[in-house]
């Protein structure tokens, strides 16, 4: 199984397309309180850093959840949809680089 968690810290870079093959995935919204997002989402690159929100991709389920303690967030919510549609953040590769290792366990 291969998963990722990515926080709205940044922008997207919509002008990078996402990984060729990059698999449809069905997005489930997973409410949490903010507590439950830092402890789901814990980001060991910033601890400082207030995460409202991530996403966990599994690959072999075709799943993307998305962690929020806002949901009615619009800009955080498009943010976090345009990681399970293999967007990333400016000069990030992350996304690319989970779904290669995804396809190299298959």
């Amino acid at each position: 199984m291969s998963c990722l968690a990515l926080s709205a810290c940044a922008g997207i870079d919509y002008s990078k397309a996402p990984p060729v093959g990059w698999p449809e995935l069905d997005i489930v919204v997973i409410p949490q309180n903010l507590k439950e997002v830092q402890v789901t989402c814990r980001n060991d690159f910033w601890p400082e850093v207030q995460i409202n929100a991530c996403v966990r991709v599994n690959f072999e389920d075709k799943i993307c959840r998305i962690f929020t303690s806002n949901k009615n967030n619009i800009t955080l919510m498009k943010h976090e949809e345009a990681h399970c549609l293999g967007y990333d953040h400016p000069g990030g590769s992350l996304m690319t680089y989970l779904f290669e290792q995804s396809k190299k366990a298959r």
